[in-house]
């Protein structure tokens, strides 16, 4: 005679096995997602180190070049009106010597620039029609790279005489901390007008009307 009860065990135990080998493609899933949850964030935790370290070495360096462009200065970190800048020795791009000597009845027009400067290379069709005007006033306009490796081969076309500068001296000469920079000087080295950064509308205006005002 047979037992119901176990009749009645029987089906459910057996329903249960024939279910519990359809969990197991589900967990192989799971564990699969979590691994690469697991992998995504210690990528992410990479990058944000990564990012930190790299973060931290441009302040440093930036803290350092602007330390050597400032240091051992007398005054103001940057050049200001009223300054006296001295006179200096560079190269011309063909590599010859380049001094700017100044003389009492000139006036000088720098523009000062890095050719590695995407700012400062757009500007060179401005100073070339202001360097025009100033020429024609009498003014002596010189334009001043501070990067030498690569001044002739990199530097727009412009209808003035370059000066190049090693390793930093103009920088330091000037107080420059920044390019571009214009700078009009006297003929006793006084600044009597500077600007760095893309001239405006307005300071170009500024500028020309200082020119147009120089006797010749």
């Amino acid at each position: 005679m047979s037992n119901p009860e176990l009749e009645q065990r029987e089906p459910a135990e057996k329903t249960a096995n024939e279910g519990a080998p359809l969990r197991q493609p589900e967990n192989r899933v799971l564990k699969i997602s979590n691994n690469i949850l697991i992998a995504s964030i210690i990528i992410a935790l990479i990058w944000i180190v990564l990012l930190f370290i790299t973060n931290t070495r441009l302040r440093r360096e930036r803290t350092e070049l602007l330390s050597r462009l400032s240091g051992q200065l007398a005054g103001a970190p940057s050049a200001q009106v009223g300054d006296v800048v001295p006179q200096f020795e560079g190269r011309s791009p063909d590599d010859t010597q380049s001094n700017v000597v100044y003389e009492a009845t000139s006036k000088y027009l720098f523009f000062i620039f890095s050719p590695l400067c995407e700012v400062c290379t757009s500007e060179f069709p401005t100073w070339n029609e202001i360097g025009s005007d100033a020429t024609s006033h009498g003014y002596k306009v010189i334009g001043l790279a501070t990067y030498s490796e690569s001044a002739l081969q990199s530097t727009p076309a412009h209808n003035f005489g370059v000066v190049v500068f090693p390793s930093m001296a103009i920088q330091r000469a000037y107080r420059i901390v920044a390019v571009p920079t214009v700078m009009v000087v006297s003929g006793s080295g006084r600044i009597d007008w500077i600007q760095s950064g893309k001239l405006s509308k307005d300071k170009i205006k500024e500028l020309l009307s200082i020119i147009d005002a120089t006797k010749h």
